[in-house]
């Protein structure tokens, strides 16, 4: 599967994204509210370290 940077435009494969650990209510604003917190991992960008992605289409892919 390829992923699509919002921030920065690249294009990557799942395999090539880096990865970040996150809380998940801190993520969703809502930390003060919940007094356990639950984390997990997200990609993120490796040419910028954005979380801001997105699936690439296969059908564009193709295209190119």
């Amino acid at each position: 599967m390829r992923v699509f940077c919002n921030d920065c435009k690249a294009i990557f494969s799942e395999d090539e994204a880096d990865e970040m650990e996150i809380d998940f209510e801190f993520m969703n604003g809502v930390g003060g509210l919940f007094p356990d917190h639950h984390s997990g991992k997200c990609l993120i960008c490796p040419e910028c370290g954005s979380d801001d992605l997105e699936d690439y289409p296969e059908e564009e892919e193709e295209e190119e």
